[in-house]
């Protein structure tokens, strides 16, 4: 409706009769609202810059509304963005990534040299601005048209008739979008996230103590310099080699230092000390060595680097971290890991071989209230006779960390299921009498494996010691996809619940065998197929 009325003067000079604060909302909704919710690739900067050039009128209230400017997408020329900043007058920033879509290297090459000429307009636009562009501006309620109308009409695909060439506005819209991002969506359904070039982000991480949200993607060659940014102290991360680029997602907070979320993907090596470690709450470590084709992390001194930075991040409750533990941390002895206290840790992801989880589960001297490990099979676990034990020793660790969490919330059901390559366990809570009102999943543990015969009697067993008995509370054990199993060697081999023997029962028409108490203090009773429990006797 709005580009509309830029094709119409008559409906123009309608719209500047409104108050300056409605028409203010009414350029909102034209540029913020429709790249929020429409999932433009333009950023809003670029509409309103358009907007700008209609008349005086609409300048002057745009310009003067820094609530207009409060998104930087982060693809804008830096001239633009410079001006974004300058014209928000220290309002809270949301920084944000465009989306892109590109088929190939020329394309991607065809789009700089768009940005390239959006820049040089961008910033003879505002030597316009700056030289008093605006000594001609139209009165309060003028439609004398500019020649900066002329150049709006051409964004926004008006012929000089005042009509739209196309078959509707939005389609308009969206064609000089493309040519003012310099993007081109046709042929192209791989999406990616641009990567923000140096200069521009030296201009948005310089404005880090007003920013709400910041999500942004920066060039691996180019962070050694930028990151610092976000602590008083230089350096405090360092990025190792490689293309990936590195997400900072996201920032929050007031005072300095006011870093609490922190996600960085494409490998780095964080340093043992920085002021930034301490009001840190969520912290997000990716790396995927086989697409980057290089090593996650730096060998010499890796994991006491990452020790020593976590022992430091006291106000820590959420950790996740996959496949960026160091590989030097296999070199050490257990009683050589420096020891981890995360003192309000709440929640913990780890995923990486089942041998790096077991030694940083074996670090962590405070443990979380929840616990999710996807571990799979190292290098060698070709060579390697016995390699289940290394999940057999993750078992017992994970145990071990979860006893006293366990002891003040156990668990009231547990599933085991055997898939392809995969064999899980999960332990949930639940409302007692309440079946299937599962309310928490306090421990997760994926085993990714490629053995045919790696789920057996031995590892089932393992996996149910991991949870303590819940006497005298029942206990629901539920088998999926598990089957031809000797379910009478798992019963005895169940050492964590005290005073339990086998004893027969059929489970979905087929003999096997359970377990109650030899005093027949406890009975097996609401047993389904495939599922086990433990519970009083009346």
């Amino acid at each position: 409706m709005l580009m509309l009325t830029i094709a119409n003067p008559l409906r123009r000079h309608g719209i500047n009769k409104l108050p300056f604060e409605l028409l203010g909302e009414i350029f909102k909704l034209a540029s913020t609202d429709r790249f929020l919710y429409e999932e433009r690739t333009v950023p809003p900067a670029c509409t309103l810059v358009a907007l700008s050039h209609v008349c005086g009128t609409w300048r002057t209230i745009i310009r003067g509304a820094p609530q207009l400017w409060t998104i930087v997408c982060g693809v804008e020329p830096p001239a633009m963005i410079r001006e974004i900043v300058t014209l928000s007058q220290k309002m809270p920033l949301l920084i944000m990534l465009v989306e892109k879509k590109s088929d190939n290297e020329d394309e991607e090459n065809d789009g700089q040299e768009h940005r390239d000429e959006d820049e040089d307009e961008t910033e003879e636009w505002l030597r316009s601005e700056d030289n008093g562009d605006d000594e001609n501006v139209e009165g309060r309620h003028g439609i004398e048209r500019h020649d900066d109308e002329d150049k709006a009409d051409e964004l926004h695909g008006v012929d000089d008739h005042g009509s739209s060439d196309g078959e509707s506005d939005d389609e308009g819209d969206s064609e000089a979008d493309n040519e003012s991002d310099g993007s081109d969506d046709s042929g192209s359904d791989d999406d990616a996230y641009g990567v923000t070039p140096r200069n521009a982000a030296e201009i948005i991480l310089a404005q880090l103590h007003r920013i709400a949200t910041l999500h942004i993607s920066l060039n691996s060659e180019d962070a050694p310099t930028l990151l610092p940014l976000l602590d008083a102290n230089t350096p405090r991360l360092q990025v190792v080699g490689g293309d990936a680029p590195i997400v900072v997602n996201p920032f929050r907070g007031t005072a300095p230092p006011r870093l609490t979320m922190l996600s960085l993907t494409g490998g780095c090596e964080l340093s043992q000390i920085s002021t930034i470690w301490t009001k840190l709450t969520h912290l997000y470590l990716y790396s995927e060595p086989d697409k980057a084709h290089r090593e996650p992390y730096q060998s010499d001194g890796g994991f006491v680097h990452l020790s020593s930075a976590l022992a430091q991040m006291s106000s820590l409750v959420d950790l996740d971290i996959r496949g960026a533990i160091p590989p030097d941390i296999c070199n050490f002895a257990l009683s050589e890991i420096q020891a981890i206290d995360l003192p309000r840790l709440i929640s913990l992801t780890i995923r990486d071989f089942a041998s790096k989880c077991f030694l940083f589960l074996s670090a962590l001297k405070c443990p979380p209230d929840t616990l999710t490990v996807a571990a799979g099979e190292d290098d060698d676990y070709a060579d390697y006779e016995h390699y289940e034990s290394r999940y057999y020793y993750l078992f017992q660790m994970c145990q071990q960390q979860m006893a006293a969490v366990f002891k003040r919330n156990p668990v009231s059901h547990i599933t085991l299921e055997n898939k392809p390559d995969e064999f899980l366990v999960k332990g949930f809570r639940s409302q007692e009498g309440v079946p299937g009102s599962a309310f928490g999943n306090p421990l997760t543990i994926e085993i990714l494996h490629s053995q045919p015969s790696f789920v057996n009697e031995e590892l089932v067993s393992r996996a149910i010691n991991i949870f303590p008995a819940r006497q005298p509370h029942k206990l629901g054990v539920e088998l999926k996809n598990i089957n031809d199993l000797d379910l009478t060697s798992v019963a005895w081999n169940l050492h964590t619940l005290e005073g339990i023997s086998c004893n027969a029962i059929s489970i979905d028409g087929h003999e096997a065998h359970w377990w109650a108490s030899p005093e027949d203090e406890l009975s097996v009773s609401g047993v389904e197929a495939g599922q086990g429990v433990v519970e009083d006797e009346e």
